[in-house]
């Protein structure tokens, strides 16, 4: 496992110069911003650390595993790689949330709450290329797959489908939604939450240093969702999580479009 800090700040001449006694040669793009990333393995990250402390930068961060660690893995969460256009109608308007969502318990604030009604409206048949899975952006907990990668990959496991419409309200032939019913907790100790001011549940934000955390309810169903909803803003959702197993067949059957964070062993500490 490699942690990666991204830094993205004004270029000064100072700045800089500190950068170039750590032996980081930047040169500062037309807007006059510089970026560089370092591993938190580098013997550089603690002085790069107290540097940006000092200066009060602050980073993104990421995280990669190794082959032998997802493998390894009982749980991992389904991550996109990709994201196809938006949800219909009226995308500019967020249209999509009354067409598709029953939002009676909807927290227009925090993004928690909406449940899903009726199927979601693309366009039209996404381009899929080579991949054959797919998220839309402004849905981060809903995956979306060719059918014949249902059929092949989730089917036999137990996941169903439901079907994606066209704006008219036409069946589309190469994409169908994969339905997570079951969902479970996951340890909150290492993650950063806050409580909506407006409906005072809590959200977390998004986790990206380490492995996922671990699991603190036994899934019954080999693709499960959280109950426990991250993001900011208003954006809201819950992370989906699937058994190696699954993982194991997409791998095999060389399904491109997603990608896997491993999810940490459960320990006392994770139930406190």
């Amino acid at each position: 496992m490699k942690i990666f800090h991204r830094i993205s700040e004004k270029a000064t001449p100072e700045i800089l110069e500190t950068l170039a006694s750590f032996g980081i040669v930047i040169v500062p793009d037309p807007l006059n911003l510089f970026r560089f990333e370092v591993d938190e393995s580098d013997e550089r990250w603690p002085a790069i650390q107290q540097w940006m402390a000092a200066q009060g930068f602050t980073d993104s961060v990421r995280t990669t595993f190794s082959e032998s660690e997802i493998s390894s893995a009982k749980w991992l969460t389904l991550d996109p790689q990709w994201h196809y256009g938006y949800p219909q109608p009226k995308e500019d308007e967020f249209g999509y949330l009354t067409a598709t969502y029953d939002l009676g318990d909807y927290c227009e604030q925090c993004g928690i709450g909406n449940v899903q009604k009726a199927s979601f409206q693309m366009r039209g048949e996404p381009k899929w290329g080579r991949r054959g899975m797919l998220q839309l952006n402004w849905v981060f907990e809903e995956f979306f797959a060719t059918p014949d990668v249902w059929a092949r990959i989730f089917k036999p496991f137990g996941v169903a489908c439901r079907p994606v419409c066209n704006t008219q309200g036409q069946e589309l032939q190469t994409v169908v939604q994969l339905v997570v019913s079951e969902q479970v907790h996951v340890s909150t100790h290492r993650l950063e939450g806050y409580r909506c001011e407006l409906c005072g549940l809590i959200k977390y934000r998004p986790f990206t240093k380490g492995g996922f955390p671990a699991l603190t309810t036994t899934p019954t169903s080999p693709m499960v969702r959280t109950y426990e909803s991250f993001g900011s803003g208003a954006r809201a959702w819950r992370a989906t999580i699937i058994s190696q197993e699954i993982r194991t067949a997409l791998k095999e059957a060389g399904v491109r479009g997603v990608d896997f964070t491993p999810v940490e062993e459960f320990r006392a500490i994770d139930a406190t």
